[in-house]
C-alpha cells in the first residue's frame, strides 16, 4: 500500500509540470473549421420516433455498403451516410453511434487518416452529448488510433485528463487510461513515471491483460536502468 502511494505521489508531480512546461497547450480549432464539413446543426422537428425510424433505415444502408468488398475504396459514401443521421435525426440513438462510427472511418479508412476532421468531430460530439453512453467507446478508438501509429505526445495529452481525475478521486474503474498513459511515456523515455503507472495497474488490475503486459515493461525498465548504470561504469 505504501509503494502504491508513492507510485500515485509522483504521478501527481509529472501531470504538475505537464500543464507547465513538459506540454504544448493544446492547439485552439480555427473558428471557421472547428466542426466538420458534413456536420451541419439544424432545427430538426421531426417526432423522436420518425427520427429512430429513418435513421435505421440509413444505418441499414450503411450496413449495406460495410458488407461491399470494396468499401474501403471509397469511404465517402458511407461517411455521408453516417453525417445524414447526425444532421437529420439528433435525437436517434444511432445519431451518437453514427458519430462513433464516423469517427473511426475517418481514423482507419482514409488514406492518409482524416485525423484532424476525427478530432474536430469528437469535440462536436461531446458538446452535443455531453453524457453520451458512448465516450468511452469513442475515446477507446482516438487512444487506439495514437497508439498504433505511435503518437505519444498526443497520446499522453488525450489521456491526462483521465489521470487527473483518478490523482484527485483516487477512483480508477478500468486500467485502459492508465496504461496508455503509461505506454506513452515509456515510449517517451520517461522510465520512472512510466514504471510507477506499471506499478500501479498491476496491484489494482492484476488479472487484465493490461497487468500482464505492464509486468513485461517492467522487466524491460529494469533491463534498461542495468544497462544505463554499466555504460556509466
Amino acid at each position: 500500500m505504501k509503494r502504491l502511494f508513492i507510485s500515485v505521489l509522483i504521478l501527481i508531480s509529472a501531470l504538475s509540470l505537464l500543464s507547465c512546461a513538459g506540454m504544448k497547450p493544446p492547439r485552439k480549432p480555427d473558428e471557421k473549421n472547428n466542426v466538420p464539413p458534413l456536420i451541419q446543426e439544424k432545427k430538426v422537428t421531426l417526432p423522436l420516433e420518425e427520427q429512430t425510424k429513418k435513421s435505421l433505415e440509413l444505418f441499414n444502408e450503411i450496413l449495406n455498403i460495410s458488407q461491399e468488398r470494396d468499401r474501403r475504396a471509397n469511404p465517402d459514401r458511407m461517411a455521408e451516410l453516417y453525417a445524414r443521421i447526425i444532421n437529420d435525426y439528433p435525437g436517434a440513438p444511432l445519431a451518437q453511434e453514427s458519430y462513433m462510427r464516423l469517427i473511426g472511418l475517418y481514423l482507419r479508412d482514409y488514406v492518409p487518416p482524416r485525423q484532424r476532421e476525427a478530432m474536430d468531430l469528437y469535440r462536436d460530439y461531446r458538446k452535443r452529448y455531453p453524457e453520451s453512453p458512448l465516450r468511452n467507446a469513442v475515446e477507446d478508438i482516438i487512444s487506439r488510433f495514437y497508439y498504433d501509429k505511435g503518437e505519444w505526445v498526443e497520446l499522453k495529452a488525450f489521456v491526462s485528463p483521465y489521470i487527473k481525475k483518478f490523482i484527485e478521486t483516487g477512483e480508477l474503474k478500468t486500467p485502459v487510461h492508465l496504461f496508455y498513459y503509461s505506454e506513452a511515456k515509456f515510449n517517451l523515455n520517461d522510465l520512472r513515471e512510466s514504471y510507477k503507472g506499471y506499478e500501479i495497474i498491476i496491484s489494482k488490475f492484476p488479472r487484465t491483460r493490461s497487468a500482464g503486459i505492464s509486468e513485461e515493461r517492467l522487466k524491460e525498465i529494469r533491463k534498461k536502468v542495468r544497462e544505463r548504470k554499466q555504460e556509466k561504469n
